[in-house]
């Protein structure tokens, strides 16, 4: 070929090694534009380029990648595939992340989007105050952040060295999972999106009650959440602390999700989308029928749902005492997996997408022919299909 083909909108380089001879001409496109055929000198053409673990054989190779920093969003993957970065500096969306021989990131501060999670043995970041989305999960080394108050999209998830997030609360989006140094939040009352989930240090959230969303999954230490009402989205799962919900009403999405002490929800009827699976406790949900999406799956305390005939969308999976469910004929989206005790459906025949797998004491379905998803997996007591149409039907004995 005489000619190089230019302007590809992706190049993929799949776990492979080159050499001088193989970059300059690569082996032809598959259908999935996997790998394409690129000259070297034109490499700049490719908007998205990608290597995945490629490794160099001769210094000469790094002297032909200069071309990159002119590509628009270039991945390298791989524990030690590249450590100068000089040339890089001008590109749009930079993924180096596991490159773990990179230290030195100064000539990346202009990079829109950076990937750097996994580079362990980076330590100062300071240069990189202009960078839009920043990702440096993983940077175990990294203490100071001090100078990344101005980035946009911040991921620091299980940067176990870092305590001090003072200077951060200006950030739209951080996420500090995993960071079991930080205690004090007290200056992120003012971020859009923060996730403190498996923060175990952290106690007091008094002032993040007025966050758009947060995430404070197993935050253990976290007894009081009565100042977060005004959250729009709020997870706290996993934190088996949670007791009193009283102030949540006025939530848009809450996750409760294995929150085992958890006893009474009366007052979260007016949650938009609520997860309160594997709250063991529940007896009553009566007060949660305006609740639009709403999972109760592994309640298994849970008998009576017969006041929930008005949720759009409903979980009740291995809900083994719930037995009678014949006032759901109106839920459109209704997953009843595992509930063994169900053995009567015919009031379901007007659920639109409808989940019956493990139900073995059901036998008859003939009812179910206006039903138009349908999941029968498992449920080995059928003896009487009628006339379902198998192209609807997901079902193995």
């Amino acid at each position: 070929m005489d000619k190089p083909p230019i302007n590809y909108e992706w190049v993929l380089l799949p776990s492979c090694y080159l050499t001088q001879k193989d970059l300059r001409f690569f082996s032809h496109a598959c259908q999935e534009i996997r790998k394409q055929i690129v000259h070297s000198g034109k490499l700049e053409f490719c908007l998205n380029f990608e290597f995945s673990f490629v490794y160099y054989r001769n210094t000469s190779l790094r002297e032909r990648l200069k071309s990159l920093g002119k590509v628009h969003k270039l991945t390298f993957l791989g524990r030690r595939t590249v450590n100068d970065l000089t040339h890089l500096g001008t590109t749009h969306t930079l993924n180096l992340t596991g490159n773990v021989g990179i230290t030195n990131v100064e000539s990346l501060g202009k990079v829109h989007t950076l990937h750097l999670s996994g580079c362990t043995r980076i330590t100062d970041v300071s240069c990189l105050i202009q960078v839009q989305s920043l990702y440096l999960g993983r940077c175990t080394q990294l203490t100071d952040v001090s100078s990344l108050g101005r980035v946009h999209t911040l991921f620091l998830g299980d940067c176990t060295k870092i305590s001090d997030v003072s200077s951060l609360g200006e950030v739209h989006t951080l996420f500090l999972g995993g960071c079991v140094g930080v205690t004090d939040v007290s200056s992120l009352g003012r971020v859009y999106n923060l996730d403190l989930r498996g923060c175990t240090g952290v106690s007091d959230v008094s002032s993040l009650g007025n966050i758009h969303s947060l995430n404070l999954s197993a935050c253990c230490r976290v007894t009081d959440f009565s100042c977060l009402g005004n959250v729009h989205t709020l997870n706290l799962s996993r934190n088996r602390q949670v007791m009193d919900v009283t102030t949540l009403g006025r939530v848009y999405e809450l996750s409760l999700l294995g929150c085992s002490n958890l006893t009474t929800v009366s007052s979260l009827g007016n949650v938009h989308s609520l997860d309160l699976q594997g709250c063991f406790l529940l007896r009553d949900v009566t007060d949660l029928r305006w609740v639009y999406r709403l999972n109760l799956c592994e309640c298994v305390g849970l008998s009576d749902v017969s006041s929930l005939a008005s949720v759009h969308t409903l979980y009740l999976g291995k809900c083994p005492g719930i037995s009678n469910v014949s006032s759901l004929g109106r839920v459109h989206t209704l997953d009843l997996g595992g509930c063994t005790a169900v053995t009567d459906v015919s009031a379901l025949s007007r659920v639109h997408s409808l989940n019956l797998r493990k139900c073995t004491g059901i036998s008859d379905v003939s009812c179910l022919k206006f039903v138009q998803l349908l999941d029968l997996e498992g449920c080995t007591g059928i003896n009487t299909f009628g006339k379902l149409s198998l192209l609807k039907l997901n079902w193995s004995f």
